[in-house]
């Protein structure tokens, strides 16, 4: 597997899929605020299903920003695959559903997702929602602790 680019502008967080270290890419690209939330893909090799059928993706926030995370999903052959802590979700993870909470990932934050995609599929990319914010940015927004003294 090729290792992804590391971006100067861009968006992580990075995506690893399978078990082979490497990352694959990095999705919520270039959305640098809330203004800017909108669905994004990554195409998702399918030789990073491991023999059981099951494809674990690892959403790594490794820059000095934070991550909104809206929903996540996988397309498998045109069929949406959820995450598998979605199974009878009733009100638990923030992105198994498009609209409601947010997940928050600060820098250093992992989330891992499992996905059943069974018989290996020819076309798989993972969808996500959501929106970063550089931490420098949202520094430059507070209010100053300096200015009050």
């Amino acid at each position: 597997m090729r290792r992804a680019a590391r971006c100067v502008q861009a968006a992580c967080p990075v995506v690893y899929a399978g078990t082979s270290g490497e990352p694959v890419g990095e999705i919520l690209r270039d959305l640098r605020s809330a203004a800017l939330e909108r669905w994004q893909s990554l195409r998702i090799a399918p030789e990073a299903i491991a023999r059981d059928g099951v494809l674990t993706v690892t959403l790594r926030e490794e820059k000095h920003e934070v991550t909104e995370l809206d929903a996540v999903y996988l397309e498998a052959d045109g069929r949406r695959v959820m995450p598998d802590a979605c199974a009878g979700n009733e009100g638990g993870e923030p992105w198994c559903e498009e609209g409601g909470a947010r997940a928050t990932m600060r820098a250093g934050h992992a989330l891992r997702l499992t996905f059943r995609v069974g018989d290996s599929p020819r076309e798989m990319r993972l969808w996500a929602r959501g929106y970063y914010t550089p931490l420098a940015e949202r520094a430059a927004e507070a209010p100053s602790l300096r200015s009050r003294e």
